[in-house]
């Protein structure tokens, strides 16, 4: 019964690193995206929760002071759309980028967050 059984052949093991590597720089690429936007996402709310701000120009400029603290490159303040609703503001952070997978694939991410309502 033991002469019988045989290890992975070459090929089959070609096809799973193959598969491990795809994976790999999948993680490597598109993880500080993800990293990112939760970073974006968090100084959204935080801003949203606890500002003072009385204009769109102050709270657009403190979420950019909080984006230049963090380190955050994909996004500018400028880009999150800022409504004037009752009572408040809605905060909407949705954003795309593409991003160079392999040789001429690219990988967009659409990152569509929840609007954020900020009471005055």
């Amino acid at each position: 019964m033991y002469k019988r059984q045989q290890g992975l052949s070459l090929l089959g093991w070609i096809v799973i690193v193959f598969v491990a590597a795809v994976f790999a720089t999948a993680a490597i690429k598109l993880g500080p995206k993800y990293a990112e936007n939760y970073t974006i996402t968090s100084i959204v709310e935080r801003v949203a929760a606890s500002s003072a701000a009385n204009s769109k120009g102050q709270l657009r400029a403190e979420i950019q002071k909080n984006f230049n603290v963090s380190m955050v490159t994909e996004l500018k303040a400028k880009d999150i759309k800022i409504e004037t609703i009752k009572g408040g503001y809605s905060l909407d952070p949705s954003y795309e980028i593409r991003v160079p997978f392999l040789y001429n694939i690219d990988v967009v991410l659409k990152f569509e967050d929840s609007v954020i309502e900020m009471k005055k």
